[in-house]
């Protein structure tokens, strides 16, 4: 009968809106969490330099201040051991950053699948907006975020120089200035090359999941 279409026309009317408010508060949810994730990303990387550049001061304020042979072998030795610890913990520093980013990322791309259930094929709508599919970041060596790493990178890498140089001149008497310097240049480099390798690994967000009856 005519009242029993009107009552599930209105049963499937109010099933529709609780489905988008669900959708709606999805898309919320989505954007606070890319927010906290800049916010995490900011204050691991403000925690891991300032912690580095402290050690590191102490270091050298210890390096300069004692000359006596027996003392200045074993500080450089401890020297590159926290250096090389420092250099490690870097590294897992720029492992969550990666996390972070591809957590970001699959966050932008349910904030877009939102818009598109919303929006449609209003081409107006999609031009106020300015965002879709097509303009969803992947990991790049152009972005914000890969710019925030790459200080971590450096100061990792230079750490690591650092380390590199302390042992095989100082500690092990392997090399001699200016050979200690560039194997100390080379170790460096291959540090930054398996941070990035790393951070690509670990940022790139999986493939969607398309969901079916079967």
């Amino acid at each position: 009968s005519k009242g029993s279409r009107v009552y599930l026309e209105e049963i499937m009317a109010a099933d529709q809106s609780q489905k988008n408010e669900f959708l709606l508060k999805e898309y919320d949810t989505a954007i606070q969490l890319t927010l906290h994730v800049d916010e995490l990303r900011s204050r691991f990387t403000n925690l891991f330099i300032t912690i580095a550049g402290v050690v590191a001061a102490v270091i050298s304020l210890l390096l300069q201040e004692n000359t006596n042979g027996n003392t200045f072998g074993k500080l450089e030795v401890v020297a590159g051991i926290i250096l090389i610890l420092i250099a490690l913990v870097g590294l897992l520093v720029i492992a969550v950053i990666a996390r972070l980013r591809k957590v970001q990322l699959e966050n932008f791309r349910i904030t877009n699948n939102i818009r598109k259930h919303f929006l449609g094929n209003s081409y107006s709508l999609w031009n106020v907006v300015e965002l879709s599919g097509d303009t969803l970041p992947m990991p790049n060596m152009h972005s914000g975020t890969y710019y925030w790493s790459m200080v971590i990178m450096l100061l990792n890498s230079y750490t690591a120089a650092l380390a590199i140089y302390l042992f095989l001149a100082q500690v092990w008497k392997l090399a001699t200035p200016p050979n200690s310097f560039m194997l100390a240049i080379v170790g460096g480099l291959i540090f930054i090359v398996l941070q990035n390798v790393i951070y690509f690994r670990l940022a790139i967000p999986p493939a969607p999941r398309i969901y079916s009856k079967d």
